[in-house]
């Protein structure tokens, strides 16, 4: 190992083997004033399984996944990541560091503009673990092994801008365990993709061996056992409205579906009469327009 290997190995952080995480009326709001997530307190254990996060666009699934990830800072109340034992807040430099090490983040986007110029799916995981200082023998067994639990073998040597997108979401999935994380964290990890597409994601994505915290708008999903979610979270206009078992869970945010879209059959249905009325006048006081000239 070289001397600038030597430097890269020490100032990597060591990923912890077990992640909790809590938040305590951890909010946050956008730069123009938007709410992203109300006030929120929850706690997931470590080695709990997976777990699901749904909700409707606009619900605050995706702030929840990127404070989950460390992606983004509470504005308001606070996160603390238990790693290993040991309390770190994302709002120190070192402990940021070292959640960093500790979640992995699949982020489609970072993927795509960190790798759009490798060579090939292979160099691109190479690349991206010999800038964590991962010494090369090291890099060659760990890139073999997620090259076959995300199914990318045989596009290996396929150069990144000839991917499917089937293929960047399982490559964001091995770039974000490329570090060996005790905990994923994904938001939507299944989006853009058709339904036979989505299945092969989720499977190498749930079952890979590492906790999952993720977000998606698939109720179905959340209910499948083989993908070993136990406890799904659902989001409403920014807010946690439910908190447990998935099959709950699942018939709680079906509720909340017909009851949104029974209230806005309602009001369409008031609407209307008051519409009619006003076309009626309008349409009798145009008649007696004409008869006055």
């Amino acid at each position: 190992m070289n001397f600038l290997s030597t430097l890269l190995h020490r100032d990597t952080p060591h990923a912890p083997s077990h992640v909790g995480i809590t938040l305590a009326d951890a909010s946050y709001h956008y730069a123009d004033g938007t709410v992203g997530l109300a006030p929120t307190s929850c706690t997931f254990a470590p080695g709990e399984g997976n777990v699901a996060i749904i909700g409707l666009n606009g619900a605050g699934k995706s702030t929840l996944v990127r404070l989950l990830g460390a992606a983004a800072i509470p504005t308001g109340g606070s996160i603390t990541f238990d790693l290993d034992g040991t309390d770190r807040e994302p709002t120190h430099r070192a402990g940021r560091r070292r959640i960093e090490a500790a979640v992995g983040l699949v982020d489609l986007a970072h993927v795509e503009s960190h790798f759009r110029r490798a060579s090939s799916v292979e160099a691109a995981l190479l690349e991206y673990l010999k800038r964590h200082g991962v010494s090369l023998d090291e890099r060659i067994a760990r890139v073999g092994a997620l090259l076959e639990r995300f199914d990318l073998l045989e596009v290996r040597h396929v150069p990144y801008e000839e991917l499917d997108g089937e293929r960047l979401h399982l490559l964001a999935m091995a770039v974000a365990s490329a570090t060996s994380p005790a905990l994923l964290v994904a938001d939507e990890p299944t989006r853009g993709l058709d339904e036979i597409s989505s299945a092969h994601v989720a499977r190498r994505l749930l079952s890979c061996g590492t906790p999952v915290i993720f977000s998606t708008h698939d109720v179905g999903l959340t209910t499948h056992e083989p993908y070993g979610i136990t406890r799904t979270i659902v989001m409403d206009e920014t807010h946690l409205v439910f908190d447990g078992e998935p099959q709950r869970a699942a018939s709680f945010y079906t509720q909340l579906i017909r009851s949104k879209y029974q209230s806005l059959t309602s009001s369409a249905r008031a609407t209307a009469p008051s519409t009619s009325r006003t076309f009626d006048a309008n349409r009798s006081g145009s008649a007696s327009s004409e008869s006055a000239r």
